[in-house]
C-alpha cells in the first residue's frame, strides 16, 4: 500500500477520519467512527467501522455502483443505521478497484483469489473484536448476494436481503460477461465445481446446509428477480412462488409491492426498517 503520508487521512464524503492498517490485528476499537482500509491477502479491503458495546453486529454490503457517478469505496445506509442497536461494519466490494469500468462484483473476487474468504476474515475478527453474539448480513441485489454468502459462514446469524441475485450465472448477461472478463478469462466457458459455489447461492445453500435465518424480500413488480433468483432459492427450501415461511421457521421469503411497477429497485427506507424488525423478530435477535 502507498505510504500513508501519502493518503488522505480524512473522508470528505462521509465526514470520517481514515487509517491504513498493514494487518488485520491493527484495527481496534478506539476509534468508534471510523473509515478503515485493512491490507490483506493481496486485497485492500475498505471498512466503515462503527463500533458500539453491544452483542449485535451489523454487516453491511452494497449492490451496484456507478462508477461515473460515484468514488469507491461506497457504502449504502449509513446514515439510517445511525439508530440501530449494536455495532454497524460496511464493507465495500475491493474487487471494483481492480477494474475502472466494472460496477458489479458481488464481492467473489478474482480467479485466484476469493474476496469474500478475506471479507469473512475481517467478520471475524470484528465479532471477537466487539465480542459479538448476534450477527445481521444486509445488502440489496448485489449486495443481497453477498450478505447471503457472508451469513451461510456463520452458524446462527441472520441474512436480510433484498432483491437480490442468488445464482450469478443467471443475471444479465452483459454484466456476467464482464465480471467473466476481467475476474475469471480463464474460466470464461468452463465453470468448475469450485468456482460455480463462487457464483452460486443456490449451489452453496444446496450442497452445504447451514444454521443461519433468511429473510429475504423482493419489490413485487421486479419479475426478473423473483424468476430467476427467488423462485429457484425458495425451491430448496420447499417454499412456493409466492414466498412464506420454510417449515422449520428458519427463512422467510415476502414479495411486496414497495414501489409499484419500479421493478428493480432498493427499497426505501421506512420499508427497509419495517422489514428489518420483521427479520430481527424471526432470528429472535
Amino acid at each position: 500500500m502507498t505510504s500513508p503520508e501519502a493518503l488522505p487521512n480524512f473522508s470528505s464524503r462521509y465526514q470520517l477520519p481514515i487509517f491504513y492498517h498493514n494487518t488485520l490485528e491493527s484495527l481496534g476499537t478506539d476509534s468508534p467512527d471510523a473509515l478503515h482500509f485493512i491490507d490483506l491477502e493481496g486485497w485492500r479491503v475498505p471498512i466503515l467501522f462503527r463500533y458500539r458495546s453491544s452483542p449485535v453486529l451489523n454487516i453491511m454490503f452494497t449492490g451496484a455502483v456507478d462508477r461515473t457517478r460515484s468514488k469507491l469505496p461506497f457504502f449504502e445506509r449509513v446514515e439510517s443505521s445511525s439508530r440501530w442497536e449494536g455495532s454497524v461494519l460496511f464493507v465495500s466490494d475491493d474487487t471494483l478497484r481492480l477494474f475502472p469500468d466494472l460496477g458489479i462484483g458481488w464481492y467473489v473476487g478474482i480467479e485466484n483469489s476469493d474476496y469474500m474468504a478475506v471479507v469473512c476474515q475481517v467478520v471475524q475478527y470484528v465479532q471477537a473484536l466487539c465480542q459479538a453474539t448476534k450477527l445481521i448480513f444486509s445488502g440489496g441485489s448485489a449486495g443481497g448476494f453477498a450478505a447471503l454468502m457472508a451469513s451461510h459462514r456463520f452458524a446462527g446469524s441472520l441474512a436480510y436481503v433484498f432483491n437480490p441475485q442468488t445464482h450469478i450465472p443467471a443475471y444479465r448477461p452483459v454484466h456476467v460477461q464482464r465480471l467473466m472478463a476481467y475476474c475469471f478469462p480463464q474460466a470464461r466457458n468452463n465453470l468448475s465445481e469450485t468456482l460455480l459455489r463462487r457464483l452460486s447461492c443456490l449451489e452453496v445453500y444446496r450442497t452445504d446446509p447451514s444454521t443461519n435465518r433468511i429473510y429475504y424480500l423482493n419489490n413485487a413488480s421486479d419479475t426478473f428477480h423473483i424468476q430467476n433468483f427467488l423462485v429457484p432459492f425458495a425451491q430448496l427450501f420447499d417454499l412456493p412462488p409466492e414466498g412464506g415461511l420454510s417449515s422449520d421457521g428458519r427463512v422467510q421469503v415476502v414479495i411486496e409491492d414497495y414501489s409499484p411497477g419500479a421493478g428493480h429497485i432498493a427499497a426505501p427506507t421506512r420499508v427497509y426498517e419495517d422489514h428489518r424488525q420483521k427479520a430481527l423478530a424471526l432470528a429472535g435477535f
